[in-house]
C-alpha cells in the first residue's frame, strides 16, 4: 500500500470509530508520504480525541513538514478546548514539542523558549531541551546553559546532552565550569562531548590531569573517554605524562595509548614494561599486548623469564594476545 492509497483512508478518519482511525493513522504514518501532512493537519482540527491528536502530531513530526510549524505552535500555546485534564493537556504538550523538535524549524524555537519560561515543570524542560537540541539554534544557548544549574538532575542531563550538537570554542569555559560543579555522574557524562566538541586540543591538558591519583574514579573514567574521543591529537601530551611520578596518571595513560596504539608511544611502553613499579610495569606490559607488534613479543619472551610471578604470567599473556592478532592478520591477507 503506497501514497495513492492515502487519500482513500483519509476518509475514513473519524471520531466514530476511534480504533479504526488509530490504525487509518498507523498506515499513514507508515507510508511516510509528505503529501499526507494535510490531511493529517485536516484531522487535527477534526478531532477531539485525545489520542488521535497526539498521533496525528506524531506522524508530522515524521514527516518533518515545515508546513505544520504554525499549527503546532498553535496547538502548544492553545491547548484545544476539547482538552479538559491536566494529563491530556500533557501528552498534547509533549508530542507537540517532539514534533516540533523532529521537523527542526528555526521559527519554532522562540515558541519553545517562551513555552519553557511558561511552563516550567521538569517534564516540560526535559522535552523542551530535547527538541532544542535538535534544531540546533543559537538562540537557545541562554537557556540550555542556564538549565545546567536546574535542581533536578534530568533537566541537567537533558540539557547537556542538547548543548552536545552545539560547536563554539567559547562554549567550554561555561561547560567546563559546570562540569566542575556537578555533583551527579550522569551529567558529568552528558557533558563530556560537548567539551571535547568546544574544548578539542586546547582542553588535552585538563582531561589528562582528570587521570590523576586523588581524582575520583569516576572523573577518571570521563577523562579517559575525553582523551579516546580526542584521539591521536592527545598522544603528545600522554606520552609526556609517562614521565610524571604520578602511578594513576601513568597507568591511564598507558592504557589510553594502548586503544589509540600509536607507533611513537611503542618505545616508552616498552621501557615502562621494564618499570620498578609493579602495578606500572603490569599495566604496561597488558598495553603491550594489546598494541605491540613482532619486535615486542621477543622483548616480552625475556619478561616471561622474570622471577616474579605476576610478570612472568601478564608477559606470557601478551605474548599470546600479540601473536593471535598477526596471526589474524596474517589470515585476512591471504
Amino acid at each position: 500500500m503506497g501514497a495513492k492509497a492515502v487519500p482513500h483512508l483519509a476518509q475514513y478518519l473519524s471520531d466514530d470509530n476511534e480504533d479504526l482511525s488509530g490504525s487509518i493513522l498507523d498506515i499513514i504514518g507508515e507510508i511516510n508520504d509528505p503529501g499526507s501532512a494535510s490531511l493529517v493537519l485536516r484531522f487535527m482540527d477534526q478531532t477531539a480525541s485525545v489520542e488521535l491528536l497526539c498521533d496525528s502530531i506524531k506522524i508530522l513530526g515524521n514527516l518533518k513538514h515545515a508546513g505544520a510549524v504554525t499549527k503546532l505552535v498553535s496547538t502548544l500555546n492553545d491547548s484545544p478546548e476539547t482538552l479538559f485534564f491536566a494529563k491530556d493537556i500533557q501528552n498534547v504538550a509533549l508530542a507537540t514539542i517532539w514534533a516540533l523538535g523532529e521537523i527542526g524549524s528555526k521559527s519554532a524555537v522562540p515558541h519553545l523558549l517562551q513555552f519553557a519560561k511558561s511552563n516550567n515543570k521538569v517534564i516540560y524542560l526535559t522535552a523542551v531541551a530535547d527538541a532544542l537540541g535538535k534544531i540546533n539554534d543559537a538562540r537557545s544557548l541562554p537557556f540550555l546553559l542556564d538549565q545546567l544549574k536546574h535542581r533536578d538532575t534530568s533537566v541537567r542531563v537533558n540539557a547537556a546532552r542538547a548543548l552536545g550538537s552545539f560547536t563554539g570554542k567559547e562554549l567550554f569555559k561555561p561547560l567546563w565550569a559546570a562540569f566542575e560543579n556537578e555533583t551527579e555522574y550522569e551529567v558529568r557524562s552528558a557533558l563530556l562531548d560537548p567539551l571535547v566538541d568546544s574544548g578539542g586540543t586546547a582542553a588535552i591538558e585538563r582531561f589528562v590531569g582528570m587521570l590523576k591519583s586523588g581524582q575520583p574514579f569516576t572523573v577518571q573514567v570521563l577523562g579517559e573517554r575525553a582523551l579516546k574521543k580526542i584521539g591521536v591529537k592527545s598522544v603528545p601530551a600522554l606520552i609526556a605524562a609517562l614521565d610524571q611520578k604520578d602511578r594513576e596518571l601513568r597507568i591511564g595513560s598507558i592504557r589510553i595509548l594502548s586503544t589509540l596504539a600509536p607507533t611513537e608511544a611503542m618505545p616508552q611502553l616498552t621501557n615502562l614494561a621494564g618499570e620498578k613499579d609493579k602495578i606500572v610495569r603490569i599495566a604496561a606490559i597488558e598495553a603491550l599486548g594489546r598494541c605491540g607488534d613482532q619486535s615486542s613479543v621477543l622483548f616480552l619472551k625475556r619478561l616471561s623469564l622474570s622471577l616474579d610471578k605476576s610478570t612472568r604470567k601478564a608477559a606470557r599473556t601478551a605474548r599470546e594476545k600479540i601473536s593471535e592478532r598477526l596471526a589474524l592478520g596474517e589470515n585476512i591477507a591471504k
